[in-house]
């Protein structure tokens, strides 16, 4: 019988071992491609279901402090104007409630954390502010200390479990992409085993005629087992013979560029905001303490500026919170692209973004933030004229290397900012 490969490509004694071994490690490469993606894809939804009911909690956030803010208005002027917000707020948090009971495949203590949420906004909404209302509305008595006390725990009630609800969301995504990890992991050492295994036995076989592919073939399987360790920078083994073997190598040259790929963007993801592009506060988190440490270790200046956008709560009351997401990418990319001393700039939290200064004094920090509130007022966003305040804070001697006095202080800062007319550097 014909063979159908030629001698000079791998000889005809060794063929049909040549084919079943390159037939296996084919379906191994295609079976684990195909799990890996599996789970990718499974990772990628149960993110995606995750920041929806982040979305949704925001906004149910968002409705109950109108309805509280309605409310309070109303009781304290006899306004019905303020009523509007009130019930916008209602209906709103009465949609917003059954989007999220609508979710499927939530996480057990995520749920019960949620309807814990929702439980605690109706308790306040129905025990609370429904019966001020309408008293205020019907001149049915005055609001009692007691009342007034006992509407203020509700809510504050309400704040401390969608607090408690929004940890509890961090921590599933972050779980998530530990099981991802895991599994992947997994996958690749079954891989990487099989094919170690698979190649071994044909290099036994191979061991006098091939000895330069044996030598290939034992880099390639160091190189797997690198692999199963999340190491794709080893390089497979160079072979410049265009046969099955070269084309074996190939592959999983090709697999390892995809997974490096996959697990940098998957490690990107986590440390990056997903509105605007910039480190997330959580990535802060962990650079902040190394640059303190840094800057004490070597005596040198460090500097940290809070800013946020002026007025935001009221533009996102009036333009809507798509508008609002406009305005916080437009802030993020004048402070990214316009940054001169800054080291890293960061979304902290809504509106708000830090702004990380190694090297830079007091001063220096100030003038850096100056610099950066006048081209935010330069650099304009049509049909709205944006303005930011800034808070400075330096690193004193005696601060924690966690840097959370200095934290502190630029919050301060701002806050001083905020009171003394906004648009402005404190």
């Amino acid at each position: 019988m014909r063979l159908l490969i030629p001698k000079r490509r791998f000889g005809r004694d060794i063929f049909n071992g040549l084919l079943l071994s390159g037939v296996g490690l084919i379906l191994l490469i295609a079976g684990g491609l195909y799990m890996i993606n599996k789970d990718f894809k499974e990772s990628v939804q149960t993110n995606a279901r995750i920041e929806r009911l982040s979305d949704h909690l925001m906004q149910l956030r968002s409705a109950m402090i109108d309805q509280e803010t309605g409310q309070r208005g109303f009781e304290l002027t006899g306004d019905e104007e303020f009523l509007e917000p009130y019930i916008l707020g209602t209906m709103q948090f009465n949609e917003l409630v059954q989007l999220i009971n609508e979710e499927k495949d939530m996480p057990e203590k995520l749920y019960v954390a949620l309807q814990e949420v929702i439980k605690r906004a109706i308790y306040w909404h129905d025990d609370y502010a429904q019966i001020q209302v309408r008293k205020k509305r019907f001149d049915l008595g005055e609001v009692s200390i007691d009342e007034l006390r006992a509407g203020k725990a509700r809510f504050e009630a309400f704040r401390d479990a969608a607090d408690y609800a929004e940890e509890l969301q961090l921590t599933a995504k972050e779980t998530a992409f530990q099981e991802l990890q895991k599994n992947v992991s997994e996958k690749l050492g079954w891989f990487g085993i099989t094919a170690v295994l698979l190649i071994l036995a044909q290099v036994a076989f191979l061991s006098r005629r091939l000895r330069q592919d044996m030598e290939n073939l034992h880099v390639l399987a160091e190189s797997a087992r690198a692999y199963t360790k999340r190491n794709f920078d080893v390089p497979v083994p160079r072979r410049k013979k265009k046969d099955d073997l070269g084309r074996l190598i190939a592959n999983i040259d090709q697999m390892r560029s995809e997974l490096k790929e996959k697990f940098g963007l998957m490690a990107q993801l986590a440390d990056l905001d997903g509105l605007t592009g910039i480190p997330n506060r959580r990535y802060l988190n962990e650079q902040l303490p190394k640059l303190v440490c840094a800057a004490k270790r070597q005596g040198v200046p460090f500097s940290l500026v809070l800013c946020d956008i002026d007025y935001f709560k009221r533009f996102n009351d009036e333009y809507g919170h798509l508008e609002g997401d406009r305005v916080i990418k437009h802030a993020a990319k004048v402070l990214q692209d316009g940054k001169v001393f800054c080291r890293m700039v960061s979304r902290y939290g809504g509106e708000e973004f830090c702004l990380l200064l190694p090297g830079c004094d007091l001063d220096e920090a100030r003038s850096e933030a100056e610099r950066l509130r006048t081209l935010i007022v330069e650099e304009k966003l049509p049909p709205y004229a944006i303005t930011m305040s800034f808070g400075v804070s330096s690193l004193l001697a005696e601060d924690d290397e966690e840097g959370t006095l200095l934290l502190a202080r630029a919050d301060k800062a701002l806050y001083q900012a905020k009171a003394n007319g906004r648009n402005r550097v404190e």
